[in-house]
């Protein structure tokens, strides 16, 4: 099981975000554009369908949240189970979808608390968070230019769910 980072979020980290560091730091920040990428699909309710896991979906980021950022992992996995089941309109009543739906995605005994199928769903909403930040604003060149970007089409996203 590992974070994967979709393809057409390795050109924000790689092209749009380049005057960051390397190493250790470089992972982190890989991360954060990743991350980035799933909450942004995530809130639109957007992720890319299976067949398109493959084509979209690039390197092995890490199998594990790097460490400044573990202690998002619950929160992360709390994000995907809303997600998912808002996206279907499963109804809170429904306790039956809503544990299956859990125990398909979710594992206490991972360290980032998602079994391999959450991995790949988690994957499959980055992919379609970068999708929409692509289709909307392709043209920065530093993380401030982006950091507006993706904040202004988060908002816009937030404000349409709310209503």
């Amino acid at each position: 099981m590992s974070f994967r980072m979709p393809a057409r979020g390795e050109v924000f980290a790689a092209r749009k975000l380049t005057r960051l560091t390397q190493g250790e730091k470089r992972i982190t920040i890989d991360f954060d554009v990743y991350y980035a990428g799933a909450v942004l699909g995530m809130c639109a309710r957007k992720r890319i369908s299976p067949e398109q896991y493959d084509a979209e979906i690039g390197r092995e980021l890490t199998r594990t949240y790097p460490k400044e950022r573990q202690e998002n992992a619950d929160t992360m996995a709390g994000m995907l189970i809303e997600a998912e089941l808002s996206r279907q309109n499963i109804a809170p009543s429904n306790a039956a979808v809503i544990l299956s739906t859990i125990d398909e995605y979710l594992s206490s005994s991972s360290q980032t608390r998602l079994t391999q199928e959450g991995h790949r769903l988690l994957d499959r909403y980055a992919a379609a968070g970068f999708m929409l930040l692509e289709e909307r604003y392709m043209e920065f060149d530093y993380e401030e230019e982006f950091m507006v970007a993706y904040l202004s089409l988060l908002d816009e996203i937030c404000e349409t769910k709310a209503n």
